[in-house]
């Protein structure tokens, strides 16, 4: 029988400080945010990827939560502007971050976010955890049907049957040349096989579905819903909700 691997959610990533990034993406997210950053938080631990995510404060007194990927991590380039898209398109009441900015830097995709606190999930969920989530699909789905045109051009399901990177990382998996970046959690190792099956089962039942999937969708839904109350956004491109936390492409 297959367990679930005991996981510190709140430690799964390893992202640059601030002060690590490229001065001129320092200087982008100030002139996105309206006001020069005077101080910024350590960052996020929790999420997927290995680009910049953490919350700053401006000069005006304002609270904001920036995330940046750069050139070394081009997928999350790429899903940063898929996420400033999605929150753009999505119709009022939904309960996401406001997008304060977005933009390009000397190949850096950077968002500028309305900063949300909140914690993380018990694990095991508690009741109150499960009902928060559980009450915000609910808002975006009565939201968000029929989907809004906006966000019928591209699928998460599309992006992940395409993408070289997603699919050559499984295909290494399934021959256990897989070299795993620096991090990432012991049981990595042992699950290589049980990962790869999931890319490649997920990449061809994506790739017979597409099209059907780009015609009927009714309403919006994401990729991934992971487990974190009240957040100030997802680690993922498309979906940052106070109740949960939705992913659409990545991290």
């Amino acid at each position: 029988m297959t367990t679930v691997p005991d996981v510190d959610y709140g430690a799964t990533s390893k992202r640059p400080e601030w002060t690590s990034l490229p001065a001129a993406v320092r200087a982008e997210v100030s002139r996105l945010a309206g006001s020069p950053v005077v101080r910024a938080e350590p960052v996020v631990t929790s999420g997927f990827t290995g680009s910049y995510a953490g919350s700053v404060q401006c000069a005006d007194g304002s609270r904001l939560f920036v995330k940046a990927g750069g050139p070394d991590t081009p997928f999350v380039v790429s899903a940063l502007t898929q996420e400033a898209r999605v929150l753009q398109a999505l119709p009022r009441g939904i309960p996401a971050p406001a997008l304060m900015g977005a933009g390009e830097c000397d190949g850096w995709s950077i968002l500028v976010l309305g900063l949300v606190d909140g914690r993380m999930p018990g694990q095991p969920w508690t009741p109150d955890d499960a009902e928060a989530a559980h009450r915000t699909c609910r808002t975006v789905a009565e939201l968000t049907t029929p989907c809004p045109d906006t966000l019928r051009r591209q699928s998460v399901a599309t992006s992940m049957a395409s993408d070289e990177t997603v699919l050559g990382a499984g295909g290494a998996m399934a021959q256990r040349q897989f070299e795993a970046p620096a991090g990432m959690p012991g049981w990595l190792e042992a699950r290589q096989p049980e990962i790869a099956a999931l890319v490649h089962g997920a990449g061809a039942t994506w790739t017979k579905t597409r099209s059907r999937t780009a015609t009927s969708a009714r309403t919006t839904c994401s990729s991934t819903l992971q487990g974190r109350i009240g957040s100030s956004t997802g680690t993922g491109s498309g979906w940052g909700l106070p109740g949960s936390t939705w992913s659409a492409c990545c991290r």
